[in-house]
């Protein structure tokens, strides 16, 4: 609706310009030739025309979205969800429909200690945890995951864009499962680095979130645990 405004406002300043500059032109050029009303007149059909033609041209532009491959389109209109694109050129209501673009090939969500140094798509800090027996850990994972192109329009209905999809789904429910599922386990079964029992748990427990919400998890990884200091400090001296 905002652009429908917008355009409406663009034709009739371009048309409302083109009429005052042309009438004055006219009008010019009606006073020494004895007249002047005809000139009015016409100035104002030009610029109605030319406002005309410019809505138009606005619309026609509108009325088609060209959909990039490995992405889908959700439609809304007035504030709900009504279809989806697929890749291609496509159709749709000038004005009074928008979309929503979501990816549908794999997406990556990384926590690690420099984050701006991450080539993932979405990127954040290590999470914090606590081990069973009360020793403090940093952890580092990867999630790969994609958006199902036919729950498309759940996703936009229930979550909203890709970001908010990430921020609610991916992001909160894989940091306070990672941080809940290590809490039950002891420092020494995760310094160990035998953590594939612990990383199959949380993928077990990730994977329906996700499937609920319209998305598929095809990966996660533990990449590494950090422990204090004063823990590997004390394992190395025990060792010794």
């Amino acid at each position: 609706m905002g652009q429908l405004i917008s355009s409406v406002i663009f034709a009739l300043i371009l048309g409302g310009g083109v009429a005052v500059l042309l009438g004055g032109m006219l009008a010019a050029r009606g006073q020494r030739r004895g007249g002047g009303s005809p000139s009015v007149r016409a100035s104002l059909i030009i610029g109605l025309l030319i406002a005309l033609g410019s809505f138009g041209g606005l619309a026609l532009v509108d009325s088609y979205t060209q959909v990039e491959y490995g992405t889908v389109a959700v439609v809304t209109q007035f504030g709900r969800v009504v279809t989806t694109f697929q890749p291609g050129l496509n159709w749709k209501i000038p004005f009074v429909q928008d979309t929503i673009t979501y990816r549908t090939q794999e997406i990556t969500y990384e926590t690690s200690e420099g984050p701006d140094l991450s080539q993932a798509d979405y990127r954040d800090v290590e999470a914090d945890t606590a081990t069973a027996d009360g020793q403090q850990i940093r952890v580092r994972y990867t999630i790969r995951f994609r958006i199902l192109p036919e729950r498309a329009l759940d996703v936009a209905q229930n979550l909203g864009t890709e970001e908010r999809a990430v921020e609610k789904v991916v992001k909160a429910e894989s940091r306070s499962i990672v941080r809940n599922t290590l809490k039950r386990y002891s420092a020494s079964q995760l310094y160990s680095g035998d953590v594939e029992a612990a990383q199959r748990a949380i993928a077990d427990l990730l994977e329906p979130e996700f499937s609920e919400n319209g998305l598929e998890m095809t990966f996660f990884g533990l990449r590494s645990i950090i422990f204090t200091d004063a823990y590997r400090q004390a394992v190395e001296n025990k060792q010794i």
